[in-house]
């Protein structure tokens, strides 16, 4: 996949073989037989042997285990990345203490406390040196 369309399925067009054109919902309901649920979904860009195609993302399906290696990656695509995953560190703090107290990982858990796990209700504060 390489990006996302700005149209929907109901919008894209397309010229057929016989110099027609229709919608990708048309084609997939035509050709297919398939009625797209979504069709006001965006569709994903996929490049194949050079050319771009767009498939409706209902479709789609990403297998288990399935990611882009490093070195499959643009250096372009490893910046943005880099840059969209990168958090400041008081972002991040905050980050951890909404996901812990959405999931209740709390002193109140039972479970955690049959288990023999020890909550703290504050996180753990370290000094550290910047070299």
């Amino acid at each position: 996949m390489e990006g996302i369309h700005q149209d929907c399925t109901a919008r894209a067009r397309f010229e057929l073989s016989d110099g027609k054109s229709c919608t990708v919902q048309q084609n997939y309901q035509e050709k297919y037989n398939i009625a797209l649920k979504s069709p006001g979904a965006n569709l994903l860009i996929c490049k194949e042997r050079g050319n771009k195609n767009f498939y409706p993302a209902e479709l789609m399906m990403i297998t288990k285990n399935q990611r882009v290696t490093i070195p499959q990656q643009t250096g372009q695509q490893s910046q943005k990345t880099t840059k969209e995953c990168a958090v400041l560190p008081d972002v991040r703090q905050r980050l951890i203490v909404t996901g812990k107290e959405a999931v209740n990982i709390t002193e109140e858990n039972e479970l955690l406390h049959a288990l023999g796990i020890k909550v703290y209700p504050e996180p753990l504060i370290l000094c550290s040196m910047v070299c």
